[in-house]
């Protein structure tokens, strides 16, 4: 078995772009979300990779003790933080301290968690 291994990576955000990274079995899967990113012109943190609709996590863990193979093919997805951000984009509303107080106030739990998963510090303090 040799130790390279080639990625096919399929960037859904945009129009299906295939591109082809390298990654040794050695390698963590963080490095494989970097090379993704510089294949797909992306922030690493901005996206989640899948394979075969399970996420790859962003950790130490080596390729070698994951379910990748060699010709495989990953999917770029919106992170869950993103996907939140885009959703609360549609609903006019802007992630901050006082949005989620707003919301929090107003018992709308949907909203909270669009503003818990896009970021908002729940500990922050409203702004008047």
């Amino acid at each position: 078995m040799s130790d390279a291994m080639t990625i096919r990576v399929i960037n859904t955000l945009s129009d299906n772009t295939a591109t082809q990274v390298t990654v040794y079995v050695s390698d963590s899967q963080t490095i494989l979300y970097e090379k993704a990113a510089d294949a797909a012109g992306l922030k690493a943190d901005t996206f989640t990779l899948e394979y075969q609709t399970k996420k790859i996590e962003k950790d130490t863990k080596p390729i070698s003790e994951t379910e990748l193979e060699d010709n495989c093919e990953v999917h770029i997805t919106l992170s869950s933080a993103e996907r939140a951000k885009l959703e609360l984009k549609k609903l006019g509303k802007e992630a901050t301290i006082n949005t989620l107080c707003e919301a929090c106030a107003e018992g709308d739990s949907n909203l909270v968690q669009l503003l818990i998963d896009a970021g908002v510090d729940v500990n922050g303090r409203y702004k008047s």
